[in-house]
């Protein structure tokens, strides 16, 4: 059976309408996820909607792409230099280091001003036609101790040691497309996405996508869920907590059972009325979500000499407080759904691979 192919070039300059039924995310943080009614599958924000030249920067000397650390009220921190071809940066749990994908090759950067980054040594190789060699979908994770990285690479997950020199272990062998890593809180598994049967469509969804496991020492992998229900995209607070995007909406998953539940507040147990949001980032403290809203008809140029197409949706950062249900937007914007932040250690600040800055 052959691997599935994304294509995340929308057909038809049309397609500016997206239909996103994410209705509302809305895990709990403590009571034992029920489930509820199987959400409907929905499309990922298209890659065809207009473009519009990116605002200029007021007030702040930076690059109007690239990774940086940007407050919570949307103020750049620093620039960390990184090159501009850079992609898919995930921050260590320390904060000290940043972990990304150029030129086919997963790097490691200190967070200091100036500082060399080093080349890791292991390739990676993107099932995506549209972007070439570019691999968007790599998608480095580091784990709870900010000893290894697990990443997708050609449809399979690989686990290297977070130092120059080391040969990544492939973890994972199935014919079907594997993505999405995500680490459980104790380092023991790695939880990712598989495909199934179902290419991918031109949004990047499967109806078989269903979420896995994997142990980080190797062996067996382990299907999550058997819901018939698109998940991708999971990610976990220290606590345990687990969110994923299901068929359309965020929603709260048991790691054990696989059972899906809304997202209440911590407070009065209420559900939280969300944006429509993909690829939730708990914060580390698991008061806080962030989510990438799309942003209707506003889209970046893209830049086809970095591997990327152009006309990609502008995605916003919307913090989502889970005491309050409180949602605030952060300044800078980021190219496509697929393109997260990551959290500081501080829960002040956000790892942002940015756009613009969001004037």
């Amino acid at each position: 059976m052959s691997r599935p192919v994304t294509t995340l070039l929308a057909v038809g300059a049309a397609a500016i309408v997206i239909v996103v039924g994410f209705n509302a995310l809305r895990p709990p943080l403590t009571s034992t996820p029920v489930v509820g009614a199987s959400p409907s599958a929905s499309v990922a924000p298209s890659a065809n909607a207009p473009s519009t030249s990116p605002p200029a920067s007021v007030g702040v000397s930076i690059t109007p792409f690239g990774a940086a650390i940007v407050g919570l009220d949307g103020t750049i921190r620093q620039d960390l230099g990184l090159p501009r071809s850079a992609w898919a940066p995930a921050i260590a749990p320390d904060g000290s280091r940043v972990a990304y994908v150029d030129g086919g090759k997963l790097w490691i950067a200190p967070v200091s001003p100036g500082a060399a980054p080093t080349d890791t040594g292991a390739t990676v190789s993107g099932s995506v036609p549209e972007f070439g060699t570019f691999p968007v979908d790599a998608a480095p994770a580091w784990s709870p101790d900010g000893s290894k990285l697990a990443y997708a690479s050609d449809g399979d997950l690989y686990l290297l040691l977070a130092v120059a020199g080391e040969q990544p272990k492939r973890l994972t062998t199935d014919p079907n497309l594997d993505e999405w890593p995500a680490w459980s809180p104790d380092g023991r598994f790695i939880y990712y996405v598989n495909a199934g049967a179902m290419p991918l469509d031109g949004n990047a969804i499967s109806t078989t996508q269903e979420l896995w496991r994997v142990p980080a020492a190797g062996g067996t992998p382990k299907r999550m869920t058997r819901d018939d229900v698109p998940e991708i995209q999971p990610d976990f607070a220290h606590n345990g907590s687990m969110l994923v995007w299901a068929g359309g909406r965020v929603v709260s998953m048991n790691a054990t059972t696989g059972e899906s539940a809304d997202l209440r507040t911590t407070g009065d147990g209420a559900v939280i009325a969300m944006p429509d949001g993909w690829n939730p980032r708990w914060s580390p403290d698991g008061s806080k979500v962030a989510v990438l809203v799309y942003q209707g008809a506003r889209a970046n140029l893209g830049d086809r000499s970095l591997g990327i197409p152009n006309g990609l949706p502008a995605m916003e950062i919307v913090i989502v407080d889970l005491k309050t249900g409180v949602t605030t937007t952060v300044g800078p914007r980021v190219a496509a759904f697929w393109n997260p932040v990551s959290w500081m250690p501080d829960g002040q600040s956000l790892l942002v691979n940015r756009f613009d800055d969001g004037s």
